[in-house]
Formats: structure tokens, sequence, C-alpha cells
């Protein structure tokens, strides 16, 4: 089974209220946290389903959401050519 990692259970209780605060995070209806994406401005449940995980961010998650990496990874795949190392 595959360990989910939240930015709740890594993450300093007062770095938690900044993000809070600055609307990098929100509560949802249930009180789960939710991470906004910046490059497709969505929020989605701050956990390593969603996020990849970052061991130099202080939350512990990437910034961009899973589907923006991956689409942001193979366009720049595309762009390098067949050539390119």
């Amino acid at each position: 089974m595959k360990q989910v990692t939240t930015a709740a259970s890594c993450c300093h209780p007062a770095v938690l209220l900044r993000y809070l605060a600055r609307g990098l995070y929100r509560r949802d209806a249930d009180g789960a946290l939710e991470k906004r994406c910046p490059r497709c401005s969505e929020y989605l449940p701050a956990d390593s389903e969603f996020f990849y995980r970052s061991r130099d961010k202080k939350d512990g998650l990437y910034r961009w959401c899973r589907a923006c990496f991956k689409e942001w990874l193979s366009a720049r795949k595309g762009s390098r050519g067949e050539g390119a190392r």
C-alpha cells in the first residue's frame, strides 16, 4: 500500500498558518487542507496523491500539482527534439 504524505503531517504549525493567510492553502467544508497549484490555480487536497513530495519545501510537497508537472514535462521533452540530450 502506498503511503500518502499530507502537508499537515510534516509542516510546522506556524508555517501552515502563514500559508493559510497567504491563500496558498485553504480548508474545505470537512476541514481538510487543500493546496493551490499556482500553474492551474486549482485547489487540490494537500497530500502526495495530488502533489509530488519534495524534501526541500517547507510543507514537503512540490509547488505544482502532478497533472501540471506531467504536462510541463511532456511539453519540455517534446520541445527538445529527437537529437537533443
